[in-house]
């Protein structure tokens, strides 16, 4: 068979993409290893329900790539047979008819020997079983919270509950805590996370945004309330669950306490530094 210009550039438009539809079936199988939690500002057509990471990201920009290569096959395939019924005789129009079909089916036929290549190679290439390993930067169980609580996220010091005097216990650090406390709470002492979210409870509580899925305040079991450390990657609002309300009361209601809550933050902060806050990532805090 003899190669004209067309088809050598249509084999070759043909390659780059099984090449390219290869690498995006790859690409989130991949582990990443990062402590930040990524929160989309805009979802992606097609999928319900919350994206609460980075690996949940891609799965769905994933899905939404299938169903735009099946989409868009029908739609020129009902084109290219529409004007092949509306022709009414003339061979240009025929031809050209033929041709978007053509090339509608050689796209369809690539995406899914993409797909079924890779289902024969591993399985998984095509499950999408995404895992990220968060990297703990602070102290053990996890992190103090990222904010959201419905403060205005200003990163300058607060007043009342969040003042440099209330931050006392943090020393020298008094000035950054009072930032911190500001960013994260507005120094509003109940004031749950809007963002860091175990099921339908928030996971981070009080001035300072403690994370009682993960610390246990007050001299509560705290972590036994629920079934995971909440760090919105691995253990997320949608695998998070609440196993004991009655601990997760009585620990809520100590992180709601300023002076337990703020007295709780200094031994977090003693033992892991601030990176275990968002708003002091946020705000330059270190």
């Amino acid at each position: 068979m003899v190669l004209t210009p067309k088809n050598k550039i249509k084999r070759k438009l043909i390659l780059a993409s099984f090449v390219l539809f290869i690498g995006i079936m790859v690409i989130p199988v991949v582990s990443l290893a990062t402590g930040y939690t990524y929160t989309p500002m805009e979802g992606i057509p097609g999928t319900t329900g919350d994206i609460s990471g980075f690996p949940s990201y891609i799965y769905a920009i994933y899905k939404f790539g299938i169903w735009t290569v099946g989409i868009a096959a029908m739609l020129m395939i009902i084109i290219g047979g529409f004007m092949y019924m509306t022709a009414a005789g003339n061979t240009s129009r025929t031809g050209t008819a033929k041709t978007i079909i053509t090339d509608a089916i050689y796209g369809l036929v690539v995406a899914l020997a993409a797909y079924l290549l890779l289902f024969i190679i591993n399985p998984d290439l095509v499950g999408v079983n995404i895992g990220m390993t968060p990297v703990q930067t602070g102290g053990t169980g996890g992190t103090g919270g990222t904010g959201g609580g419905g403060a205005t996220p200003t990163c300058s010091p607060g007043t009342g509950n969040c003042s440099e005097a209330n931050m006392s216990c943090f020393g020298s650090q008094a000035r950054n805590a009072s930032i911190v406390c500001q960013a994260e709470s507005g120094g509003q002492a109940g004031i749950p996370s809007g963002v860091d979210k175990c099921g339908s409870t928030s996971a981070s509580w009080g001035v300072m945004q403690i994370n009682i899925t993960c610390h246990n305040i007050g001299g509560n079991n705290c972590t036994s309330a629920f079934s995971c450390c909440y760090n919105g990657t691995s253990c997320n609002r949608n695998t998070c669950q609440l196993r004991d309300a009655g601990i997760a009361n009585r620990c809520i209601a100590a992180a709601s306490s300023p002076q337990t809550n703020t007295q709780y933050a200094c031994n977090m902060y003693n033992s892991g530094g601030w990176n275990q806050w968002g708003a002091a990532r946020r705000c330059g805090v270190n």
